[in-house]
């Protein structure tokens, strides 16, 4: 299973999916030195809550081939609740841009 989850992000790092170049190390897919704190995780209910030392611009839930499912562009602020009562069952991935320019990207898990 894990050779299975490197060689997916291996495919999507190197189509460019993810917005990240393609050596990027797997253990530091954010790109950027960063504290992005996701919870719950896994989620049970429907809505998460997004905490950055930096200023957030964007959100956007990606499904795991890197299709974009759901974009937010709250006002800037280091916190952000966001409703995900319409997704699946599933693992995500959560591109968090900020102001400065950078992004990270997290994990989530949808019980």
């Amino acid at each position: 299973m894990k050779l299975a989850k490197q060689i997916l992000l291996f495919l999507l790092l190197s189509t460019g999916a993810l917005g990240l170049k393609a050596d990027t190390p797997l253990n530091n897919l954010n790109g950027v030195d960063d504290e992005v704190i996701i919870f719950p995780n896994p989620v049970t209910e429907g809505i998460i809550s997004v905490i950055s030392e930096k200023v957030i611009e964007r959100i956007e839930i990606l499904n795991i081939v890197g299709q974009k499912i759901l974009t937010k562009e709250p006002e800037p602020s280091n916190s952000v609740k966001l409703k995900i009562n319409n997704l699946k069952t599933g693992i995500y991935l959560v591109r968090i841009s900020f102001t400065d320019n950078t992004s990270s990207i997290k994990r989530i898990w949808i019980r």
